[in-house]
């Protein structure tokens, strides 16, 4: 049975006081600004239905992409229907303990499926950090195109994303090349390093599979404009036309804040994030807010349906037949 280690149990009091402090501020910001509020009220039906349908599509996409390296990473034997059921399990255990999703995963595919919880770790780090390396590349793509194209210079972020993405493409690497310069007078030291080298040699190895990797960033690119297409949704039902530069950058701020989580589903963090950012390009800070909690709310309550979908679904293959 996999368990939380003492340190995140400790951890706990600490991001649930961040998580009401988030909160907090949003329920003072809306109180003085209840006008931005009552938006919400406005988003017509078909929106949200157009929301549900582009956030279901993106779940299979998701747990499809992370499918194809964890099998060339050697977990052969899981198909994509059981891996579809235990990551959309996780994503809902996500929203109430940090790394949840990992956790839950850890301990499924070490029961179920015998993969070692070092293997897991491993792929869920590189998981983090491919995510956050191809984000960063296609929102800079994105800029490129747009300053080359639509005259944007001066606005456009392409120099604060470059260094973004070299710094975090380089960091495994330099990690993996300063461990061995560390010494080790204990056995935890040796232990410790040993874990860190399994995790970043496996960051190298798995990026030299070009067809995995030109496979797993065709899928991204193609979550990415489905969800950017989702925020112009957002915008335009909030009453806002917004730039496609705007919107490119908007997703990534969006996909970092649940890629990287602080608390439990970055509750209320991420969406003061989102806020800052729409107000840093000219528009209320509360219509932030709401777009990521709009996507929050459907987000959850797809998850929680899909789940009881495909547990039911699963529950019902599993029974013998009559007679048998």
């Amino acid at each position: 049975m996999f368990t939380l280690s003492k340190n995140a149990k400790k951890n706990r009091p600490f991001q649930a006081w961040i998580a009401a402090i988030c909160i907090g501020f949003i329920v003072f910001y809306f109180w003085k600004h209840q006008q931005e509020l009552r938006l919400i009220g406005k988003i017509p039906a078909i929106n949200i239905i157009i929301l549900l349908c582009g956030l279901t599509i993106n779940n299979t996409l998701h747990s499809y992409r992370t499918l194809i390296i964890l099998q060339s990473a050697g977990l052969k034997s899981i198909r994509f229907f059981p891996w579809l059921k235990i990551f959309t399990t996780s994503r809902l255990i996500n929203h109430y303990i940090p790394q949840g999703a990992n956790l839950y995963r850890l301990a499924k595919l070490k029961n179920e499926y015998q993969y070692s919880y070092t293997h897991s770790i491993s792929m869920a780090a590189f998981f983090t950090w491919l995510d956050v390396i191809f984000y960063l590349s296609i929102s800079l793509a994105c800029s490129a195109i747009l300053q080359t194209f639509y005259n944007t210079a001066g606005k456009s972020p392409t120099i604060l994303i470059s260094g973004c993405l070299a710094i975090f493409f380089a960091t495994p690497f330099i990690v993996n090349r300063a461990i061995s310069y560390v010494p080790t007078p204990s056995k935890l030291i040796s232990w410790i390093k040993s874990k860190i080298s399994t995790v970043t040699t496996a960051f190298s190895l798995e990026i030299r599979k070009t067809k995995v990797m030109a496979a797993y960033f065709l899928l991204t690119l193609i979550f990415y404009l489905i969800l950017t297409f989702l925020m112009k949704i957002c915008y335009l039902s909030l009453g806002y036309a917004v730039g496609t530069g705007e919107l490119f950058l908007f997703t990534l701020v969006f996909l970092l804040t649940r890629t990287i989580n602080i608390i439990p589903g970055n509750l209320g963090l991420a969406e003061i994030i989102c806020g800052y950012f729409t107000a840093f390009m000219g528009i209320t800070m509360g219509t932030g807010i709401i777009i990521s909690g709009i996507i929050r709310i459907l987000t959850f309550i797809l998850l929680c349906m899909l789940t009881l979908i495909l547990n039911r679904f699963t529950f019902r293959l599993s029974l013998p037949e009559e007679g048998s």
